[in-house]
């Protein structure tokens, strides 16, 4: 039987042979179906091996075969090719998929033969052309004739679903003209049997989408003894022996595609068209809403493959809803790190202003006034030194030891003393002025202050003016200790001025209050009981914030690791997808090189 498609150059042809595509079974009484099905009744007897020869020959990128042998599909076949050529795929389908007996579970690929029908089958009046089930074989087409367009395979019953048309149909037969007489049954030698792996992937790839939206076209054979056939006095449509062809049947419930709509699937670039097509598991799981560009709004299914399709193309698959958005997790832990550290900033500053508070102390203005005081009396003036030269640290340590003590020679006649002083007196006197003028000056011009040893004409004024101490550490006078009269003993006091030493005096500055001891300094008041309780209530506030910060701390960090563990499983199941396609790919296109092959073009 012949069918083409009006204004397409879509044609198929479709015979059932004998062991083989070569010597193939005359056909009589053909007819189209109420369904839009080619059919016609095919002679044969009991023990004949047969097998289907197919051959299409159109414009298409993708296509798919299916054979039904009892009203259960037995056998897929899945055909590519580029978009730029005409398809010319030839076929021969002589094996066929079923249930092992032993265990019911798992599949053998063998050939079919004839055998006589079962005695208790009821056989009945035709009534639906859908519900035909023994003695026919069905042979659909499916050919991607728009780009984009797929269907899923509903109404069929699937050969791992059932042993034979009996656990599918019963034993009630329908049947139009002429009733069955025969069955299909498998051949017991020259079977494949497969384990459970391989009988899970013959199913997967057999349940695929098919391309297109429905089957292109449909050819029935209806198998019958030749006597029957002969019997009904059915004409030959086709034969080889006579030389009949027969009649090429229009597909009449095809709405009309234009051709140029598939050239939408042609590589653009030749040198990447491949002989074997490529198929994704993504391009086979359901039929896409629309065609869009962007990329999330892409849905599952793209357009069937073609010859031009590479690695690159295969798209992973999506997840299951309600997963979790990974650019929104991130944000939020971004946020929450934040945080955290204004909380950890402001923590450090509580601390640090309970430090300062423990650590401050009041200053004392006594002390400070008797530091400033003792320090004024006992440096000497920089122009003091220039004159004198400079000071050995020991001499300027005893002399400033000397200065700060009070002079206790004013208070009374030190006779003991008396040669002493007139000695330190004589020194003096004697001692000779260096010379300022013979020492060089120096010809650059220096800045008042006194890192350079000079001093404004105000203070060389008020210097003037007071009296000024002994340069020379030898006329500092030796305290003597003061005489202390005895309770109950009497003395007479002296005149004014009567026991004073002979000499000039050296005045000296006497401290108003006696210096304060290290232990005195040392001693400030303690902190009152409001600042104890001030500080008591920060330091409690400040460890409440430190556990809170350290919480969320903590949560933040467990919710980064579920990001993280969540984005390795992702990126695990997405390795996983991908390896499963391309294995599916090659297993595929391994299965597409068995047959044969022939893309040249058909005028």
């Amino acid at each position: 039987m012949r069918c083409n498609e009006k204004g397409s150059s879509r044609h198929a042809e479709v015979h059932i042979g004998v062991d083989g595509p070569t010597d193939l079974l005359d056909e009589y009484g053909e007819f189209v179906a109420e369904d839009g099905a080619i059919c016609c009744f095919v002679g044969v007897d009991v023990g004949t091996k047969l097998s289907i020869a197919t051959h299409f020959i159109g414009k298409t990128t993708y296509l798919a075969t299916d054979v039904f042998i009892d009203g259960i599909l037995r056998a897929t076949k899945f055909a590519a090719c580029s978009g730029k050529h005409k398809m010319n795929k030839k076929d021969s389908i002589n094996t066929f998929l079923f249930l092992q007996a032993e265990s019911k579970e798992l599949l053998r690929e063998t050939s079919i033969e004839v055998t006589a029908i079962r005695s208790d089958v009821e056989l009945g009046p035709f009534k639906e052309w859908a519900t035909q089930s023994v003695g026919v074989i069905e042979v659909r087409f499916s050919a991607l004739r728009q780009a984009g367009e797929i269907y899923k395979a509903t109404d069929v019953t699937w050969f791992n679903e059932a042993a034979s048309w009996v656990d599918v149909y019963g034993l009630k037969a329908m049947y139009p003209s002429v009733a069955p007489e025969y069955e299909l049954t498998p051949r017991a030698e020259g079977s494949q049997d497969y384990n459970k792996t391989s009988t899970m992937t013959k199913v997967k790839k057999a349940q695929v989408d098919r391309p297109g939206d429905g089957s292109w076209a449909v050819f029935r054979f209806y198998y019958r003894s030749q006597q029957s056939i002969a019997a009904a006095k059915m004409a030959v449509s086709y034969s080889t022996a006579d030389e009949v062809k027969g009649t090429s049947r229009p597909l009449s419930k095809l709405k009309f595609v234009d051709d140029s709509k598939i050239e939408e699937l042609a590589p653009k670039d030749e040198s990447a068209a491949s002989k074997t097509p490529a198929m994704t598991k993504n391009q086979v799981r359901s039929k896409p809403k629309s065609q869009t560009s962007s990329g999330n709004d892409a849905p599952k299914v793209s357009a069937p493959p073609t010859a031009s399709s590479s690695r690159s193309s295969v798209q992973p698959m999506e997840t299951q809803p309600g997963s979790f958005d990974t650019d929104e997790i991130l944000a939020n832990l971004r946020k929450e790190a934040d945080e955290t550290k204004k909380v950890r900033l402001e923590l450090q500053k509580v601390a640090i202003r309970a430090m300062r508070k423990e650590t401050e102390q009041e200053p004392d203005p006594t002390a400070a006034g008797e530091a400033s005081s003792n320090m004024s009396s006992t440096k000497p003036s920089l122009e003091e030194a220039d004159e004198s030269g400079k000071m050995t640290a020991e001499s300027a340590k005893s002399t400033e030891v000397d200065m700060v003590k009070p002079d206790k020679s004013l208070f009374g006649p030190f006779p003991e003393n008396k040669n002493q002083d007139e000695n330190i007196v004589n020194k003096q006197q004697d001692k000779p002025v260096p010379n300022k003028a013979a020492q060089p000056k120096s010809t650059t011009k220096k800045p008042h202050g006194p890192a350079n040893g000079q001093i404004s004409d105000t203070k060389k004024r008020a210097d003037s003016k007071s009296p000024t101490r002994s340069k020379d550490p030898e006329q500092a006078r030796r305290p003597a200790p003061i005489e202390t009269s005895e309770p109950g003993s009497t003395s007479t006091p002296s005149a004014p001025g009567g026991n004073l030493p002979n000499g000039p005096l050296t005045p000296s500055k006497r401290p108003a209050t006696p210096p304060k001891t290290p232990a005195a300094k040392r001693s400030k008041p303690g902190p009152t009981t409001e600042e104890h309780e001030s500080l008591d209530a920060e330091l409690v506030a400040a460890r409440e914030k430190l556990l809170a910060a350290r919480h969320r701390r903590e949560e933040v960090e467990k919710r980064k690791e579920e990001a993280r563990r969540f984005a390795e499983k992702k990126k695990e199941l997405d390795n996983l997808m991908e390896e499963i396609q391309k294995e599916e790919k090659m297993a595929m296109e391994a299965e597409m090189e068995e047959g044969e092959w022939d893309f040249e073009v058909v005028e």
